[in-house]
């Protein structure tokens, strides 16, 4: 909400600051973007980073799109990757947040804007599967309804493409969230380990990308696993 409030207060230049971590609790350090061109990049000044870090451990970046461009620039993406540390992006137009996080094998994934039945949970499971794993899915029907509406394909059809419920997790597993309190699986990730999952999340807005799994634990319905996987 901070950030968020931050980016709209600073229009048209990009807003820009710190995450930091002050005695294990997360806040933020708004900073001045000193750019040039603060309407389309963004500086934040040596000094201000230091009196950051002199109050808490910096965790990540975080700035915001104006322009409308609605993913990392390949900018920001070879700075995330020079500093080691992560960038966070609030992209105004689709009031959407995007993690990008430094030397993650996976970040090819992270950004795909939601359409469903084509770039949503399922096709995000399915893409990486196949790439990564070379482990083929069926595709099955869903449409706009869906968010609304979702039906029991998750639960109905897991075990015909090879998978088992677990009752431990490892990397590669998929996790099937129930985001309401009664009702079938409605969503799906890739726990990718170090407490990350790669999704695609829902709503008008949503973008896929790599985020702590902490947050989504509560929604877990069950946690299945690939015959192919050990």
């Amino acid at each position: 909400r901070e950030i968020k409030a931050q980016a709209l207060e600073q229009v048209p230049e990009e807003c820009c600051g710190l995450v930091i971590d002050v005695d294990g609790k997360l806040d933020i350090f708004p900073c001045t973007n000193s750019s040039i061109d603060n309407e389309r990049h963004f500086k934040i000044p040596p000094k201000e980073y230091v009196k950051a870090s002199r109050i808490g451990k910096v965790k990540a970046v975080y700035h915001s799109h104006c322009n409308g461009l609605k993913n990392f620039s390949e900018f920001d993406k070879l700075n995330s990757q020079n500093h080691n540390i992560e960038f966070i992006l609030y992209v105004i137009k689709n009031d959407s947040f995007l993690s990008y996080l430094p030397n993650c094998k996976y970040n090819s994934y992270v950004g795909r804007e939601l359409v469903l039945g084509e770039q949503d949970c399922g096709s995000l499971v399915r893409d990486f599967y196949e790439n990564e794993l070379s482990i083929k899915i069926n595709d099955y029907e869903r449409d706009e309804s869906w968010l609304e509406n979702p039906k029991d394909t998750l639960d109905k059809y897991y075990e015909d493409e090879g998978f088992k419920r677990v009752d431990d997790l490892k990397t590669f597993d998929c996790v099937f969230f129930k985001m309401k309190k009664t009702g079938p699986s409605s969503h799906v990730g890739i726990y990718l380990g170090n407490d990350l999952i790669l999704h695609q999340t829902g709503g008008v807005n949503g973008y896929s990308r790599i985020e702590g799994y902490d947050r989504w634990k509560k929604f877990t319905n069950y946690v299945i696993r690939h015959k192919d996987l050990k």
